[in-house]
């Protein structure tokens, strides 16, 4: 209980480590969640966007670079929109540069629980040696508990100390207090949701792939992220398309680092997928 801090959703708990920092300058990897440099801009702050690298993995000459210019660096990992997971080995490697550099290094793990070997990807075990790392969680994706509004933060014991003295009381509303544990503590939904996700989703991703206009890209979360190709429709047409349909997907045209052609598909059941593709195929592009 030292090390964690329970949050109204992992969003509060953002502007609460950036209230805290107050930075002048904060590193950002792009594409990414739009939270981040909204929070930091609220609290008069500047981002630094660094994009990801054309695999979509992080930069890590180019953040080494900034890193002695800024205060503050936040990483997705699982990354949001890219769904996919940057390398261990050069995280390791910014955690301990940003140490060197009284840089706070923020990482947000809300989509870590669709990772079947998810310990091994996590940095949370990092917390109690790097007083300067907070891994965030949240229970609102993986679980499907949206509304709860229920997220965690993990740190070092004397910056959760720090943390605490600064979040407003009762921000954890009563329901998501006994919902929390009793889903956490159901195994066997994890485990056959886990293996139903990524069975969907490797069907999502062969079935897009399949269809000339689409490319996709890796991802080990509950989505993909998929280009449209040859430039004959943006995601914003296709996206007002599909929804004509019934069918909604997101446009991904607002984050920053991707252009007009990125949408993100939800690995939902096969037979949904199904209709998607064939109102795809019908689509003249």
């Amino acid at each position: 209980s030292s090390q964690i801090i329970p949050g109204n959703g992992s969003a509060e708990l953002i502007y609460l480590v950036v209230s805290y920092v107050s930075p002048k300058k904060t590193i950002i990897p792009i594409p990414s969640f739009c939270e981040y440099p909204l929070a930091i801009q609220v609290f008069g702050g500047e981002p630094v966007f660094i994009p990801l690298t054309q695999n979509f993995q992080v930069d890590l000459k180019e953040i080494l670079r900034h890193l002695s210019q800024a205060q503050m660096l936040i990483i997705a990992n699982p990354n949001n929109p890219t769904g996919n997971l940057f390398d261990m080995d050069d995280l390791l490697k910014i955690l301990q540069e940003s140490y060197r550099h009284n840089v706070l290094m923020m990482v947000d793990e809300a989509f870590v629980d669709f990772v079947p070997h998810r310990d091994s990807v996590s940095l949370v075990r990092k917390v109690g040696q790097f007083r300067n790392l907070i891994v965030l969680g949240s229970l609102t994706k993986f679980f499907a508990l949206p509304g709860l509004r229920l997220g965690y933060l993990v740190a070092h014991p004397e910056l959760v100390a720090d943390l605490s003295r600064r979040i407003p009381p009762w921000n954890v509303n009563s329901l998501a207090q006994l919902g929390g544990p009793l889903v956490l503590q159901d195994y066997q939904f994890q485990e056959e949701s886990r293996a139903r996700i990524i069975e969907n989703r490797e069907y999502l991703a062969q079935k897009i792939a399949s269809l000339a206009t689409f490319q996709t890209y890796p991802s080990v979360t509950n989505f993909i992220l998929a280009e449209i190709l040859g430039g004959s429709i943006t995601a914003t047409k296709l996206w007002e398309f599909l929804a004509k349909k019934g069918i909604l997907i997101r446009d991904c045209s607002s984050f920053l680092g991707l252009g007009p052609a990125y949408v993100r598909l939800a690995a939902r059941k096969r037979e949904e997928i199904d209709r998607l593709t064939e109102v795809l195929k019908g689509l003249s592009l």
